[in-house]
């Protein structure tokens, strides 16, 4: 269900359909016209340029509020004017950048959690102090409020996150529609013609966000074949005990059948003691199920539900096994004629 869950969510933009083009810096001179091909093409949406690789922020850097002197860790990466039509996030409030308007090259987008972490009631009217490495100091004037979108893995609660507006930098994402492979060979054919006889690389975006599930997708691989082998090693164990009980009880099973019981009567009877087995080990089972299940599930910010449901129906899923496991020994010992089981001493 978590696994589901994390793969079906709504992440806050749509990561279906989008692929990364990666050293698009290698193409020089030739980056502005690669771009406008690409968005001439039948089948691209938009494309975007980005210095940042999805999942994740490659920067994380200190901002301050004008005119307050606290430091705020936030994360921030650069896109061009087409990056919201690329992620198709949303915004709570103002504008994404613009060529309309020339001093966006000094504005930011902040997202919610950004906002919230600053503690601003009208971002729209606020400033923020980004401080370079090689010394001095630019101020941000904020123009946007993202919806918080989750830009990195599920386990983590969305963290504060600026944009900033850059032209070009060394990835360009391409939003598109219809088959993947076709649009793999149409932008590759561009890429040989414009670049200098580099390498055409590239990834999608949903494979990327998918690759973080990876660990968990191989542990429930792990779980339902270890599963696997201990209901196995269980059913051995119920039929060899069965066979025992059967055994032992050949004499009780001749008089019970003689007074006139019934061959189902008697596969119950002996069935039944086998459930009690089941429904008491069933006890501890799930609750150290369910402490096992809540610490896993613990680490991730976003989580589905524990369901009593879910135990209720592998406890009925368990007996059903153990019945399935004891019934041929039941059975085959209540068929017998109770002549033969009379004799039996």
């Amino acid at each position: 269900q978590q696994l589901g869950f994390m793969q079906s969510r709504d992440m806050g933009f749509d990561k279906q359909n989008v692929m990364i083009i990666q050293n698009a810096s290698r193409l020089d001179k030739n980056s502005d016209a690669f771009k406008k091909t690409l968005d001439q093409m039948p089948g691209i949406l938009k494309t975007s340029y980005t210095n940042n690789s999805f999942p994740g922020i490659n920067n994380t850097t200190i901002f301050k509020s004008a005119g307050v002197d606290e430091d705020h860790i936030m994360g921030t990466y650069y896109a061009d004017y087409d990056h919201q039509d690329v992620m198709q996030f949303e915004l709570k409030e103002g504008r994404y950048f613009s060529r309309d308007f020339p001093s966006d090259s000094t504005a930011i987008l902040i997202n919610e959690a950004a906002a919230k972490e600053f503690g601003f009631t009208d971002p729209l009217n606020e400033e923020l102090l980004y401080n370079y490495e090689q010394g001095g100091s630019v101020h941000l004037r904020i123009i946007g409020v993202v919806k918080d979108f989750n830009f990195e893995s599920l386990k983590e609660h969305v963290r504060p996150l600026s944009i900033q507006l850059g032209k070009q930098s060394n990835l360009l994402m391409v939003r598109y529609e219809g088959n993947a492979s076709d649009m793999i060979s149409r932008v590759g054919d561009v890429w040989k013609e414009q670049s200098s006889g580099d390498p055409f690389e590239y990834q999608f975006l949903d494979e990327n966000f998918d690759e973080l599930f990876r660990s968990e997708q191989r542990m429930s691989r792990l779980f339902t074949v270890f599963s696997g082998l201990a209901i196995f090693v269980a059913c051995l164990g119920l039929f060899a005990l069965s066979a025992f009980t059967s055994e032992q009880r050949t004499k009780e099973i001749g008089i019970r059948k003689t007074m006139g019981a019934s061959v189902g009567n008697l596969t119950l009877l002996l069935s039944r003691e086998f459930t009690v087995l089941v429904l008491i080990a069933f006890v501890p089972g799930a609750l150290l199920a369910w402490w096992a299940m809540d610490v896993w599930l613990s680490s991730f910010a976003y989580r589905v539900p524990i369901s009593p449901l879910i135990f209720m129906a592998s406890g009925v899923a368990a007996i059903f096994i153990a019945w399935i496991t004891v019934s041929f020994q039941s059975i085959r010992a209540a068929s017998a004629n109770p002549i033969n089981a009379l004799k039996y001493e």
